[in-house]
């Protein structure tokens, strides 16, 4: 983002508005939640960019909202937040309708499929449009919906995949976390 203000501003030197970036490292959603209203209490920011997951978005742009900063997400929207907090809240990510349509394009000729996604919630909306658009192209059948908990243990894990793995299915469709997704994969291969 750096390189793109100085890139802006070689190409237009005369431009008079001054973006300076203040940046936050957080690693939960409490922790994303204080670095905001630090930003918009301590650091009176005009804007603020993120939140980057949508479990972080309600109450960012309840923040937005009630102190008219415009919010620029770029999660892809899961959920349905109210009109009202719409108006200074910007999303630049597809929808999940739109995602699980291309999933379900006809070119994959799916006869079964098994789900495995992480419980959030969050996690309900995406897995309704994804059903929705398998049913939409004729996908053989949801063989298996697996909610995998964000805080699941490996034993937990590795007991999920023995069960799958015994159902002889070859289309997995994974929805979750990288770390969570990480180590589901690192697994899997070494269950088989």
């Amino acid at each position: 983002m750096a390189m793109a203000i100085s890139d802006f501003y070689s190409a237009h030197p005369n431009y008079t508005t001054r973006l300076r970036p203040r940046t936050r490292h957080a690693e939960s959603v409490l922790d994303i939640d204080f670095a905001v209203l630090e930003l918009l209490k301590h650091e009176q920011v005009h804007g603020v960019i993120g939140p980057q997951h949508s479990t972080e978005e309600k109450f960012v742009a309840e923040l937005g909202q009630k102190v008219h900063v415009p919010i620029i997400s770029f999660a892809a929207r899961t959920s349905a937040l109210p009109d009202t907090e719409k108006h200074y809240f910007v999303r630049t990510a597809i929808d999940d309708a739109v995602q699980t349509r291309a999933l379900a394009a006809k070119g994959f000729q799916w006869a079964e499929v098994v789900i495995l996604y992480e419980e959030t919630d969050y996690s309900c909306p995406f897995i309704s449009h994804l059903n929705k658009a398998l049913q939409d192209v004729e996908i053989g059948q949801v063989l298996h919906l697996v909610a995998v908990p964000s805080s699941a243990k490996n034993g937990h894990l590795r007991k999920e995949l023995s069960m799958l793995k015994q159902k002889q299915t070859g289309v997995f469709l994974v929805h979750m976390n990288p770390s969570l997704g990480f180590r589901l994969f690192t697994l899997a291969k070494q269950v088989g």
